[in-house]
């Protein structure tokens, strides 16, 4: 799992694309219930490093066109779903993503603090013992 600090900080450098891949297959999983086509991991790694189409297909069994035309598109209209409706487009995949992970795991940060938590939990067995005062000495 990635490093909640390194979200935090907007440290980009320091997420590597495996984790990168494996949240955003994560939130598709959960909305679609099917994983991640070879296809799209590339242009999601691409997309990341900041190549285009023609870059991507270029270093893979893939076209331009097939990548640009036909997975892409679906892809992104795909994540935008997946994500909670915000608009995901290549140019600005990596902004956007980054929120999203972001926000992901401060809830999963305060989702920890909430069930760790011993408010509510505590349980007193007998009686309070009886104070006059509580940290002040009684002058006698």
């Amino acid at each position: 799992m990635i490093q909640a600090n390194m979200v935090a900080s907007n440290n980009l450098d320091s997420i590597n694309i495996e984790e990168v891949l494996k949240f955003v297959e994560e939130q598709v999983l959960q909305h679609t219930g099917t994983r991640l086509s070879g296809a799209e991991k590339l242009i999601i790694k691409g997309s990341w490093g900041g190549k285009d189409y023609t870059d991507i297909a270029r270093e893979s069994e893939y076209n331009t066109y097939y990548l640009q035309q036909k997975v892409g598109p679906r892809l992104w209209l795909m994540l935008s779903e997946a994500l909670g409706g915000v608009k995901v487009k290549k140019t600005h995949f990596k902004e956007i993503l980054l929120k999203q992970m972001k926000k992901h795991y401060v809830q999963l940060e305060a989702s920890k603090l909430n069930s760790d938590s011993l408010v509510g939990k505590t349980k007193f067995y007998g009686e309070f013992p009886k104070l006059t005062s509580f940290g002040v000495e009684k002058k006698t």
